[in-house]
């Protein structure tokens, strides 16, 4: 798993960790499985994602999921909050595919509330 390096990423940090492994579980062969878990520890396929989120983040219409100032705080690092989740839970297509994958492993992804302090 890529160890989280700045406290306000930590959702950010928890969907990378669990797209990586839910594609180690579904390809087709060794190398490609290695190679999904290696990415668990690359900072360059954490920035991809980070990028690729909160680009599907800015272009959501939908003020319920993202809000005006959401759009203004999100490029600058801020959290990954759970309405955020919800959003891509029902609109990311690299979730979608994984939820619908063609070798029909059954994956779930489901919210769960937590709290620190």
């Amino acid at each position: 798993m890529l160890q989280q390096f700045r406290g306000t990423l930590c959702g950010f940090h928890t969907l990378f960790n669990a797209k990586m492994m839910a594609k180690a579980l579904i390809v087709e062969n060794r190398f490609a499985q290695l190679s999904a878990l290696c990415s668990l520890n690359s900072d360059r396929e954490f920035w991809l994602h980070y990028s690729r989120t909160i680009k599907l983040l800015l272009e959501c219409e939908n003020r319920y999921y993202v809000s005006k100032t959401d759009k203004k705080e999100l490029p600058l690092q801020a959290p990954l909050e759970r309405i955020h989740m919800e959003y891509l839970i029902l609109k990311d297509p690299e979730l979608y595919y994984l939820r619908h994958n063609k070798e029909g492993a059954k994956i779930w992804i489901e919210l769960f509330e937590y709290t620190f302090g």
